[in-house]
């Protein structure tokens, strides 16, 4: 429900009613910034359900001073900085799927970025061939701000790293980085 009514009235996106129809359920007043307001909350609910990934960030296993996983979450803190994938938008796949047996569960994390090869140095180049090889650690942070950590120092993501030439003119990646590790725990929101 959005701003004061006269009526029980529910403004959800699917019925969202005209100025005429509000105008007679708050009895012809003046009602454009209670409207406003309804279309302002329904915007920011769609916002907070976005899908994706916004950022991110890769560190290998030398470039943090201090990972900590907790019950709630982990805390990472880096050395010097992070290094930031340019990705694309839809071109990030990061995942933690559960898989339940007798033991108990385990998570796959793994890891599928499509890289722009115009964007990569050739010293960034090496840095993402270290940690394919040796390992690395991902923050991922959402289109809602929310940040993940996949892997961690004792179960580090490790993969490859290398070129993929597209099939037709119009695919524009042409590195991809694949990453995977199994861990006891999900993917963790930082703290």
């Amino acid at each position: 429900m959005c701003g004061e009514k006269k009526k029980n009235v529910n403004i959800t996106k699917k019925n969202a009613p005209s100025k005429c129809s509000i105008l007679s359920v708050f009895g012809g007043k003046n009602v454009s910034k209670v409207y406003q307001k309804c279309v302002v909350i329904e915007n920011q609910l769609v916002m907070n359900n976005l899908g994706g990934w916004r950022k991110v960030e890769l560190l290998l296993l030398d470039e943090f001073e201090r990972l900590v996983i907790g019950k709630n979450g982990a805390v990472v803190i880096p050395k010097e900085g992070t290094h930031v994938l340019p990705h694309h938008r839809n071109g990030v796949q990061l995942v933690a799927t559960p898989k339940v047996d007798e033991n108990g569960c385990l998570y796959t994390h793994s890891c599928s970025i499509e890289l722009r090869s115009s964007k990569l140095s050739s010293e960034y180049r090496s840095i993402l061939q270290r940690a394919a090889h040796c390992g690395c650690i991902l923050i991922g942070t959402t289109n809602n701000g929310d940040s993940y950590l996949f892997g961690d120092k004792d179960t580090p993501l490790t993969g490859t790293f290398g070129r993929e030439h597209g099939k037709r003119p119009s695919d524009l990646h042409e590195c991809v980085l694949s990453v995977s590790t199994a861990s006891i725990h999900p993917e963790l929101p930082l703290i």
